[in-house]
């Protein structure tokens, strides 16, 4: 998210990073999480499955007593800065199956990121994102993102976007950038928010309940939730 000045006074209990930008002027800031693509092909892994079968998990609509994944098995960064912070399932039922916890474990992760989203836009005033990386091409997946988030997303046509970006850099560093003229935006058509939204938004509210709940119940974690209030206090979240 661009920043125009640098804050002063920086935050006492910084949740995102706050870089200087590769142009002449400006910051931006950013939140970072451990827990998207590493976490889900953990999931892959132990329940045996290809990412294709844990794509398809992500077109199965939200039921109000689905299990909830907490996606947090490689600690967290944005908004928890605590690196003890630890994954689970729970909310397990008789009826639930392996595709149940796939389309859980989706779910948590999108979650995950609507976490670091709000610690960029608490107020909800960024209405349109742009979505670039590999596994956001499964359409399912996609429009999971879009009715978490609130948001619509907008796929970037560039194949490898961070590679792409590295290059441009140092381009800049080399100066090499009269060679590379700007090209138009290139963005192939988005999804919008659907009628889930709602019901994910409750879900995420207790996502985040359920999250404190495992926190609390473990001393190891060190960081503060979401940046605002010490372990061991009592927000009220949801």
């Amino acid at each position: 998210m661009p920043v125009a000045e640098r804050p002063d006074p920086l935050p006492a209990h910084p949740v995102t990073h706050l870089y200087r930008s590769a142009a002449d002027t400006g910051w931006y800031r950013m939140g970072a999480v451990l827990n998207g693509g590493l976490t889900l092909d953990w999931v892959c892994r132990t329940l045996g499955v290809g990412w294709p079968e844990l794509y398809a998990a992500a077109a199965i609509g939200p039921q109000a007593d689905d299990p909830y994944f907490l996606p947090h098995v490689n600690g967290e960064r944005t908004p928890h800065l605590d690196p003890a912070l630890r994954g689970a399932w729970t909310g397990l039922g008789p009826r639930h199956d392996r595709t149940h916890l796939l389309r859980a474990a989706l779910e948590g992760v999108a979650f995950g990121i609507l976490d670091a989203l709000d610690s960029l836009d608490p107020a909800g005033q960024v209405t349109q994102l742009r979505l670039a990386g590999g596994g956001t091409t499964d359409p399912a997946w996609r429009q999971m993102l879009t009715d978490v988030l609130g948001r619509a997303l907008v796929p970037v046509d560039v194949p490898a976007a961070s590679g792409l970006g590295a290059a441009l850099l140092g381009a800049r560093a080399a100066g090499l950038t009269d060679r590379f003229p700007p090209r138009p935006s290139s963005a192939t058509a988005g999804n919008a928010p659907g009628p889930r939204h709602e019901l994910y938004h409750d879900r995420h509210a207790a996502f985040r309940r359920k999250v404190r709940a495992l926190r609390d119940s473990d001393s190891t974690t060190v960081g503060a939730y979401a940046g605002t209030t010490p372990h061991g206090a009592a927000p009220a979240l949801g």
